[in-house]
């Protein structure tokens, strides 16, 4: 029997914390953790403390067998050998931060490949894992909402660290371009579901997804939603798919625009900023254009305030890996999302899965999502989903 592949409570242990996982996902910072270790502020969220716990059930054998598995493990062994490079280079306590980082990427990959392994060998039925998805994000809909208009103010957690929203939409996230591409991938697993199965209150909840994500008024996740919409009208000739990228083009120039800076979507202050974030990752990359700074020394590389939010990344992704790892490690990270969607399945979870990476690389060309714990965690189940498998 497949069943007795795998120790029953490490497979209990697993379905556990995935529960866990997705019961918290819908609090994002809101579960932010900040100590002090070696006299170094660390922050950490309590779901990635669960999704490191998933080390446990992969340790007692509970791990899948997909094709992609060792390109996902040579990224992670790479990122590994940047880091322990650095060592030579950094003579300061403050190395020790990107070890964190490591460590929490790290639990992704734990986590995806015990999904994944309990997926494959039928362990956890496709249903359970459309209901976590369903539910973390109907939940994280409404926490959108309740902030948009109980809290539009969040100016006095500028004193926190946290940059001073006013009349955006951020939820739980506290961030409205993280808030936005966690809306569009909740809107496009709602929505192709919609075209499958003609489900009523999936169409509402990716309208509502659609509502929220413009109450943002994040322009990198519009840019990204555009380009997602545009790859399912290419793929799936939806009328549907067509009509709503034309709605939100008529939608965007009537929206409320109360007396904020961040609402006025001609605002320059950003582009300015992110330009200077792109140029300083390019400044960084100068240092070690082979192998990098390390994974994650952004930071210290920057002689930035040290976990500063603005200092822990480059606005771009691809730069934040190209500066850390160096080209070696941003042609391994290209060459597995290559790998990944190549080997997607053929039915509608493969679909999303694409849909979903190639908008997440357009966004991620501006705000660092890549690397984002609550995109890594949606990933995990996606790929458990839309990836062919071998259970040979």
């Amino acid at each position: 029997m497949v069943n007795t592949l795998f120790n029953k409570r490490a497979v209990n242990l697993s379905k556990a914390l995935l529960v866990a996982y997705f019961a918290l996902f819908p609090f994002g910072q809101l579960t932010r953790i900040g100590v002090n270790l070696f006299s170094l502020p660390l922050a950490f969220n309590v779901s990635d403390i669960v999704s490191g716990l998933f080390i446990i059930p992969y340790l007692l054998g509970v791990k899948d067998k997909s094709p992609i598995t060792k390109y996902y493990s040579n990224l992670l062994i790479y990122f590994a050998f940047s880091y322990l490079v650095s060592l030579f280079v950094f003579k300061d306590i403050r190395v020790l931060a990107g070890f964190f980082y490591l460590l929490r990427f790290g639990s992704y990959y734990f986590m995806s490949r015990v999904v994944s392994g309990l997926y494959i060998y039928k362990l956890l039925a496709k249903k359970s894992l459309i209901i976590l998805l369903k539910y973390a994000f109907i939940t994280t809909l409404f926490f959108a909402f309740y902030q948009y208009l109980f809290l539009p103010d969040l100016r006095p957690l500028k004193y926190l660290g946290w940059d001073d929203h006013l009349y955006r939409l951020t939820g739980a996230f506290l961030d409205p371009g993280f808030a936005g591409i966690i809306l569009i991938l909740g809107f496009l697993f709602f929505l192709i579901e919609f075209f499958q199965k003609k489900i009523k209150m999936d169409l509402i909840i990716s309208l509502l997804a659609l509502i929220a994500l413009l109450l943002t008024y994040s322009r990198a996740s519009y840019v990204a939603f555009s380009v997602g919409v545009i790859y399912l009208i290419v793929v799936t000739k939806q009328k549907l798919a067509k009509v709503l990228i034309i709605l939100v083009l008529i939608a965007i120039p009537f929206l409320p625009r109360p007396s904020s800076e961040g609402v006025k979507l001609e605002r320059v202050f950003s582009i300015v900023s992110r330009v200077g974030s792109y140029k300083q990752a390019l400044s960084v990359v100068s240092q070690n254009p082979l192998f990098g700074v390390g994974f994650n020394n952004y930071c210290l590389a920057t002689n930035s305030k040290f976990f500063s939010r603005s200092c822990s990344s480059s606005d771009a992704s691809l730069l934040t890996i190209f500066a850390t790892t160096g080209i070696l490690g941003l042609i391994f990270y290209l060459y597995f999302w290559f790998s990944v969607f190549k080997s997607t399945n053929s039915n509608k979870y493969g679909l999303i899965l694409r849909v979903s990476l190639i908008t997440l690389l357009t966004h991620s060309l501006f705000v660092n999502s890549l690397f984002y714990p609550w995109v890594l965690g949606w990933f995990s189940i996606l790929a458990a989903m839309g990836i062919n498998k071998t259970t040979d």
